[in-house]
């Protein structure tokens, strides 16, 4: 499979490439970010993972924010729709105790733009 964009309804980019032995490979640009961390928006950042039928899964690191988004999801059968659960995880000195919120859920639907 060439290189596909997609774009979802926040306008985040995602550009993906399946390759052979069920990897992917790619790149992810978010449109959106905490007010902690404003610095990531439009960075288009290098991306890996896997799939197998219509499934898939990739992780994002950003290192500057001390965070992993980490993303499950389906293709459509066609490949040009893609429907997302995301992890944003961010780091935390008492992740089991009171700082909850370093982790959060995302939903997100992708739409091909090429």
């Amino acid at each position: 499979m060439r290189l596909k964009t997609f774009k979802n309804q926040r306008d985040s980019i995602l550009e993906l490439m399946l390759l052979p032995n069920n990897q992917l490979e790619g790149y992810f640009t978010t449109a959106v970010a905490s007010k902690e961390c404003q610095q990531i928006i439009g960075q288009r950042k290098p991306i890996t993972g896997l799939w197998t039928g219509n499934a898939l899964t990739f992780s994002v690191v950003y290192e500057q924010c001390g965070s992993i988004y980490s993303v499950v999801g389906n293709f459509d059968q066609e490949k040009n729709h893609i429907d997302v659960i995301g992890l944003i995880n961010h780091q935390s000195d008492d992740a089991t105790g009171k700082d909850c919120g370093s982790r959060y859920i995302t939903h997100d639907s992708y739409n091909s733009i090429n």
